[in-house]
C-alpha cells in the first residue's frame, strides 16, 4: 500500500491498480507454463525425468510463493512500523 497517500479515491485507484497488475501477471505466467507443461507432457520424446522434474519445480516455486505472501500478510498485521511516516 502507498502510505503517502492520503485521499481516499486516489488510494482504492492504487489498491485496484495494483490487483490488476498482480492478477495479470498471475494469469500470464499462469497459462504461460500450463501450455508449457501440457505441450512437454504430451511429447513422447521428452525424457521422463523432464516430464517429473520440470512440473515439480513449478509446483514447488507456487507452494514457496503462497507461503511467502501468506508469512508476509501475517508479518504486516503485527508491524510495529507500519504507522511511521518519513
Amino acid at each position: 500500500r502507498l502510505k503517502a497517500v492520503k485521499d481516499p479515491v486516489a488510494e482504492a485507484g492504487a489498491n485496484i491498480g495494483q490487483v490488476l497488475v498482480i492478477g495479470g501477471f498471475v494469469i500470464f505466467y499462469g497459462t504461460l507454463i500450463f501450455f508449457v507443461l501440457k505441450g512437454m507432457l504430451a511429447d513422447p520424446d521428452t525424457p521422463l525425468f523432464m516430464k517429473i522434474g520440470l512440473p515439480a519445480i513449478f509446483i514447488g516455486m507456487g507452494i514457496l510463493l503462497t507461503s511467502v505472501i501468506i508469512d508476509r500478510i501475517k508479518a504486516s498485521k503485527t508491524d510495529p512500523y507500519k504507522d511511521v511516516e518519513i
